[in-house]
């Protein structure tokens, strides 16, 4: 393979993806890079070898735990995603969203995705059902 350089904006051309993709992942550890110094500029160079290395594994979802095809974070203490929160409660993710804007249920931030125990989400649902059946007895 060759050992041939890569600027940011090569990089995402190289890949596909936005410079703002490619600088992502150099900064989260993903791709490997070097910093350069020249004329009192920086400069990001990565190599091909690197690229492909990361193209690779771009898609890998290592750092989350997988259980009967459900992403989960933490089995044993019952930490769920939003989705699959939606998918055992049978509330709308909407709904689901609402509620956690408007803290009627409890949640953690792990990078993007909001986390719950599956006991919040449990006692959410009994009285989210709750409601919604007595509003349509009187509706």
């Amino acid at each position: 393979m060759s050992n041939e350089k890569f600027n940011l904006k090569q990089a995402a051309n190289y890949l596909g993806v936005t410079r703002q993709a490619i600088w992502v992942a150099m900064t989260k550890g993903r791709l490997e890079y070097e910093m350069k110094e020249s004329c009192g500029l920086s400069h990001i160079e990565t190599t091909k070898e690197a690229l492909i290395a990361y193209k690779e594994t771009k898609w890998d979802r290592q750092h989350t735990i997988n259980l009967n095809g459900q992403r989960l974070h933490n089995s044993k203490d019952s930490f769920i995603t939003l989705k699959v929160a939606s998918e055992i409660s049978n509330i709308p993710r909407n709904n689901l969203y609402y509620a956690v804007k408007h803290g009627k249920i409890a949640y953690e931030r792990v990078g993007a995705q909001y986390i719950f125990r599956l006991n919040d989400v449990e006692r959410y649902a009994r009285s989210y059902w709750k409601i919604r059946v007595v509003n349509e007895l009187i509706g």
